[in-house]
């Protein structure tokens, strides 16, 4: 009878340490990795994007590495470079493209077929400074190159039979006016038709293109033929032929100029570039538009410092809201840096951050990877002409602070994730209160956030959140989303040393519920054995 109480109280305890909840956290770093890529010459990214393998291909200009083949020619020559990299970041290969005068690239698309079409410009090639589209296999050979109309291409997007479509600008001569510029193409490069879009002012330029869902297009760029301003986003929409559906403005008494444009997981679009909302001359801020499917603004949000801010590529992130990257002045290391922005789907700020060096960093394309987190291409030194300028291609992770805490109760196994600009510490999940805590602590006088994301089944129900134990307002100091199987919370504070607690109706199942039932149930059953032994003993 002593082995059986003794089997019985082994297996007791150890189910009671099995059922303990036991939290572990893990951080991620703001930064995996970044590598530079150039010669003795000049170069900057301008587009980018993630390949199947994991690598990345990156685009940009260059000058001949060999100075003295500027001096045969002409001392504006640039060609394109494309170049493929691994997971890591080392090249792969590169290859160049242009002719004996300037070259300028813009956009890049991975092909179906595992290729490349590069959109550009060039003055080699076609009747003057044309519309260029190069396409490629896999290693970056030329298969064919196409020159179209006469201006500057700025944007390049595949269409759903196979095609191309690019958006661009007229460059205004003389007394020539800069219109919008769509052009669609076959499969083979062959243009199918051209259109332009333009008032009666001589700068209306188009930066950005998507494909909507609609089987139409939608353009981005600035006007200054209409609007409130010098200069306005300017979004127009077209049918599958590129006749215009709509067009919208957006923008105040300053200066906007719009460089990136998507089609939002609602229907709607977001649009970002920059605006000098302070008047015509004052320093440029990041500006972020958020529209309907019919182009109608919901809402607008502006970021930036006290010196210049300039966004140049915006993608919607997985989790709804927006990542967009530039450069900015007021922040950062050096004379401009690389800065990246992540919002939530509203557009408020959940983290931002810089990358650079002591001096020029310029950002102008981003990704977000198939792996999580951003890739972001431009170029280091592009402004200084003492020093050679190199592309720069950095890999973040997805947050500045990403904390996972697993709770291990029973069979059971809760992760609750923390994305956060704040330190996190001392977190707690109380089953008995229904309850987490953590604690948070930033520089004093900045903006803290904290984006927490809760199983289902670990505690649901209303969220009411307390500050340091005062009730915080919901929509005002935090919300409250579900996606099905998470609740997410997001909560702003002013940043000093603070205790956060988050409350549900409900949590897991209390141990009195369950354990005690189980434990019974064990027991019955080793009396049962134990019985049967004895019964079988000679």
């Amino acid at each position: 009878m002593i082995a059986y109480t003794k089997l019985l109280l082994a297996i007791t305890i150890l189910f009671v340490l099995l059922s303990l909840p036991l939290i572990d956290s893990v951080e991620a770093s703001s930064e995996m990795w970044s590598r530079t890529y150039g010669g003795t010459g000049n170069e900057e990214a301008y587009a980018l994007v993630e390949t199947p393998d994991g690598g990345f291909a990156i685009v940009g200009q260059t000058r001949p590495f060999d100075a003295s083949e500027i001096s045969l020619y002409v001392a504006s020559k640039i060609d394109l470079w494309l170049i493929k990299v691994d997971a890591s970041g080392n090249m792969e290969w590169n290859q160049t493209y242009g002719g004996r005068g300037l070259e300028l690239v813009s956009s890049l698309i991975a092909t179906s077929d595992g290729g490349y079409a590069i959109a550009g410009t060039t003055e080699s090639f076609g009747d003057n400074l044309d519309f260029w589209l190069i396409k490629t296999n896999e290693f970056g050979n030329i298969e064919w190159s196409k020159t179209y109309v006469f201006g500057q291409a700025r944007s390049l997007v595949a269409t759903s039979d196979g095609g191309y479509a690019i958006a661009g600008y007229t460059p205004p001569y003389d007394d020539e006016l800069s219109d919008f510029v769509l052009v669609k193409t076959d499969a083979h490069g062959n243009m199918e038709w051209s259109k332009t879009y333009g008032g009666a002012d001589d700068d209306d330029a188009a930066y950005a293109l998507v494909t909507t869902s609609d089987g139409g297009y939608a353009m981005a760029g600035q006007t200054c033929s209409f609007g409130a301003g010098r200069g306005d986003f300017w979004l127009v929409k077209t049918d599958a032929y590129g006749n215009m559906e709509w067009n919208h403005t957006y923008g105040g008494a300053g200066n906007e100029l719009a460089k990136s444009l998507v089609e939002t997981s609602d229907g709607g679009y977001a649009v970002a570039g920059w605006t000098g909302h302070g008047g015509f001359t004052a320093a440029p801020d990041f500006y972020l538009v958020k529209t309907d499917a019919s182009g109608n603004m919901e809402w607008q949000q502006i970021y930036g410092g006290g010196g210049i801010e300039q966004a140049s590529s915006l993608v919607e992130t997985f989790d709804g809201g927006f990542a967009i990257a530039g450069f900015t002045s007021s922040f950062g290391a050096g004379n401009t840096d690389f800065w990246l922005i992540k919002t939530d789907k509203f557009g408020h700020m959940e983290w931002n951050r810089t990358y650079g060096g002591t001096f020029w960093d310029e950002a102008n394309a981003l990704v977000e990877t198939s792996g999580g987190g951003f890739a972001i291409a431009g170029g280091i030194n592009p402004w200084d002409p003492a020093r050679d300028a190199d592309f720069w291609l950095v890999r973040t992770e997805a947050c500045a602070n990403t904390y996972e805490f697993d709770f291990n109760s029973g069979y059971f196994t809760y992760t609750v994730f923390v994305s956060s600009n704040s330190t996190i510490e001392d977190f707690n999940f109380d089953i008995y209160q229904n309850r987490m805590s953590f604690s948070v602590s930033g520089p004093t006088g900045t903006t803290g956030f904290c984006k927490v994301i809760i199983p289902e089944g670990l505690l649901a129900g209303d969220f009411p959140v307390y500050l340091n134990g005062t009730l915080l307002v919901e929509g005002a100091d935090y919300t409250r989303t579900h996606n099905s199987t998470h609740n997410i919370i997001y909560i702003t504070y002013d940043h000093s040393s603070h205790i956060i607690e988050i409350r549900g109706t409900y949590a897991i199942p209390e141990y009195s519920s369950w354990l005690l039932p189980t434990t019974l149930l064990i027991g019955i059953l080793v009396i049962v054995i134990y019985k049967k032994k004895l019964l079988n003993q000679p």
